[in-house]
Order: structure tokens, then sequence, then C-alpha cells
């Protein structure tokens, strides 16, 4: 008998929008993530960063642990992620470098925050 291995994560987007979900395909789950590929709240915020996973092979224990994450606080959720990855560094970067990506993922992610001009807006205009 195979045993199926399942994952509760969380991701983020650039301006740490959090969120939680639980999959059996977390490679995957991951790069649909990072494509847009989900419509729904993980496109519109661009939640595309993995930042926090664990496994199981109980999908029951794997539900619960999702509800469980879900209920709690931002900044309880926020304090599970540093306690693991203080930098918020993005678990999965690499998983689609084409040394690294499986033949089936093309090449995806989710960019780079914007760049911000550290110069104070000036208003154009003659003098």
């Amino acid at each position: 008998m195979m045993h199926r291995t399942y994952h509760v994560y969380i991701m983020s987007s650039w301006t740490r929008v959090l969120y939680t979900g639980m999959t059996s395909a977390l490679q995957s789950r991951v790069y649909q993530h990072r494509t847009g590929a989900l419509p729904g709240f993980s496109s519109r915020y661009r939640v595309c960063r993995l930042v926090w996973f664990e496994a199981t092979n109980d999908v029951l224990v794997a539900i619960h642990r999702e509800k469980q994450i879900k209920s709690w606080s931002r900044r309880k959720r926020i304090a599970l992620i540093e306690h693991y990855n203080p930098e918020w560094v993005d678990l999965a970067e690499r998983w689609f470098e084409p040394e690294h990506r499986p033949r089936q993922f093309p090449s995806g992610g989710c960019g780079r925050p914007p760049v911000r001009d550290p110069s104070p807006s000036r208003a154009s205009g003659s003098g």
C-alpha cells in the first residue's frame, strides 16, 4: 500500500498577506499559486511565496491542522512562520529554476516586490 503525504502550508505575498492551505501535491499547488492559476484570494492578493509548511501521512491530521492554523490570529500565524523561517525566505524559490524544475513545470514565479523610488515625489511643472 502506498502512503500519501499531505502538506499544510502558508503562502505569503510580498506585502505579507497570508494564505493557509492543505494539499497532497505541494509542488504543484505552489506552482498554481505562483502562476496565478488559482482564481480568487491567492491570485487577487498575489500570494505566491511559500513561507512555511509541514507534512503528515494522515489526511485527517492535515485537515485538522489547516483548520487550527486558519483559526489562529494573524499574530500567531506570523509567530509560527518566524519561528521556522525568520527571514521569510521563499522556501520554494529554487523549485522552478531549470535545473530543479520537473519537466511538467514551465518556468514560473511570482516576481519580486515592486521597487520604490527612494526620492520623494516631486510635482512636475515649469518653473
